[in-house]
């Protein structure tokens, strides 16, 4: 019997040592597990703790940055005053010169009323003075159109073949002023000759185009035309135009060659 019962006690304190074992391995799984978790909130700690560091410093930054703008605003105060100063009186003087504007923009509509007034009434006196003008070319024009070539020049058709009317007065208007006023005149107004302003015209008084007066003018020994642009001669003592000169006439000076050039080899 006491066999029995210290084998069941020796069992019994097998079963609790072994339970025991499995207790304390349980317990030091939940230790690890503890350990893991305060290491995980330290951390948490650190992280929170360093984050906050970092806002501080932002936010301080923050609010170095709105003093140093309050600092700007209070030395820029009077500058901004000043402009808004200057500003009000741009715009004072921008309205005054609008005023201005206006005054003058007055005063030319009431002169070019009173230019158009004038104008009427020029016209009116010009339409009196040429009345007896206008009737006469009236009654041309509704026989006959006016030639335009001859009118400012020359026609190559000519007054007997030319389809048009060719007209022989010259408006003394235009000959005098150098314009016409008529409102529809049909006299001549012929354009200025182009060999006349230049020299000579070959047409001489065949010429339909317009011949004005110039200045003194010298006959040409050779072809016998009237102009002002003369060559003399030293050599012949003869005054030839510029249609009858070489241009390479008397490049050499004759005076210095031991055999006088005669004039016939040098003009043409």
């Amino acid at each position: 019997m006491e066999a029995n019962k210290c084998n069941q006690v020796h069992s019994a304190v097998k079963i609790l040592i072994k339970e025991q074992k499995i207790h304390a391995i349980k317990i030091a799984e939940l230790e690890k597990k503890l350990n893991d978790k305060d290491n995980r909130i330290l951390k948490l700690e650190k992280d929170l703790k360093d984050e906050k560091d970092e806002t501080d410093k932002r936010f301080d930054s923050v609010i170095e940055r709105f003093d140093n703008l309050d600092n700007l605003v209070e030395e820029h105060t009077d500058t901004i005053d000043e402009l808004e100063k200057k500003a009000e009186d741009i715009l004072s003087k921008l309205n005054l010169v609008n005023e201005t504007l206006k005054k003058v923009d007055k005063e030319i509509e009431e002169l070019e009323t009173k230019k158009r007034i004038t104008c009427r009434e020029v016209k009116h006196d010009n339409e009196n003075t040429i009345v007896d003008d206008n009737e006469n070319d009236r009654a041309i024009s509704e026989e006959i159109r006016q030639c335009w070539f001859d009118r400012v020049g020359y026609c190559k058709e000519g007054k007997d073949n030319c389809n048009f009317l060719h007209i022989e007065e010259t408006c003394e208007f235009y000959l005098k002023n150098g314009y016409c006023n008529k409102l529809r005149c049909k006299r001549r107004h012929p354009r200025k000759c182009y060999y006349d302003q230049t020299g000579s015209c070959w047409r001489n008084d065949d010429c339909r185009y317009l011949h004005v007066d110039k200045k003194q003018t010298q006959k040409c020994y050779n072809c016998g035309v009237n102009s002002s642009l003369t060559y003399y001669c030293e050599i012949c003592d003869k005054d030839l135009c510029s249609q009858c000169t070489l241009k390479e006439a008397h490049v050499e000076d004759p005076h210095k060659s031991n055999d006088m050039a005669e004039c016939k080899n040098v003009h043409l």
